[in-house]
């Protein structure tokens, strides 16, 4: 485990949604944390959520769906969000 991480991701399935929740929730209390991606294991989308330049969090996630880009502008990575379910029966 990273001591100070900047970006965490969490896997959402059908039989995890209250623990992947509440672990979100936790992950928004973490001063390094700039971006949370909440993968959906169902269909291709994500929810990101980025700490503002003000440190603070989004009341809402921005939702990004199979034709829309993974951005993470902390570390610099953008890929097109259908790449990250490619080896998946999804992709």
């Amino acid at each position: 485990m990273l001591r100070e991480p900047v970006v965490l991701i969490e896997i959402l399935s059908p039989t995890n949604v209250s623990k992947t929740r509440a672990n979100v929730r936790a992950y928004l209390t973490i001063p390094t944390v700039a971006e949370i991606v909440v993968l959906r294991s169902t269909a291709i989308a994500a929810e990101i959520l980025g700490r503002g330049p003000d440190g603070a969090w989004p009341p809402q996630p921005d939702i990004v769906d199979a034709d829309g880009e993974l951005r993470l502008d902390s570390i610099g990575f953008a890929v097109p969000l259908r790449s990250a379910y490619r080896s998946t029966g999804l992709g």
